[in-house]
């Protein structure tokens, strides 16, 4: 039986090789690795010249607000961005809609741990009446992504891939669909 509870991109590395050894798909699990760090080093390279790091916050869950752990902070990094309230390599906890307004995020990503985008599409109206919601930067500037939260959270590449606009200027609106 395997434990396969990663907390950070490199635990999922150690994972994989895990499930490589395992099904003996060792050498698949080695390529697969290497493709997704040579997909982070090209983001790392491309965010790593930015002027600015936007504020980012990826909401993790709506009712209660939790802000976002294990790995999603490396990617939200990796992808140009900074997101002070996540709890990278640990859980994700519950956190005060009054924490996040004093963040003020200029990009927010709203993704529901388990919930796909059909799902997260149905609660992101409920937020226009949280206290101040149309003040925070990323809500005027149009830079709210309701994404799918199994495709953003897979770690190694695939979400910090899409996540590198948070340094890149993004058409107005209220919020942005991405699907997977």
């Amino acid at each position: 039986m395997l434990w396969l509870t990663p907390k950070s991109l490199r635990e999922i590395e150690d994972n994989l090789r895990e499930i490589g050894e395992a099904t003996g798909c060792i050498e698949r699990a080695n390529e697969l690795i290497a493709g997704c760090r040579t997909t982070l080093k090209k983001i790392a390279d491309v965010t790593s010249k930015l002027s600015a790091r936007p504020r980012v916050f990826c909401m993790e869950w709506l009712d209660p607000i939790y802000c976002s752990g294990h790995w999603v902070p490396e990617m939200v990094r990796i992808a140009g961005g900074v997101d002070e309230l996540a709890r990278e390599g640990t859980d994700s906890i519950r956190i005060a809609w009054e924490d996040v307004q004093k963040w003020a995020p200029e990009v927010l990503v709203i993704m529901p741990c388990g919930c796909h985008l059909d799902k997260v599409l149905e609660l992101v109206p409920d937020l226009a009446n949280l206290p101040g919601w149309s003040d925070l930067p990323a809500v005027r500037q149009g830079r709210v992504y309701a994404v799918d939260a199994s495709s953003y959270s897979r770690g190694l590449g695939e979400g910090s891939e899409r996540n590198g606009a948070f340094g890149a200027p993004h058409p107005s609106g209220t919020v942005s669909v991405e699907r997977p």
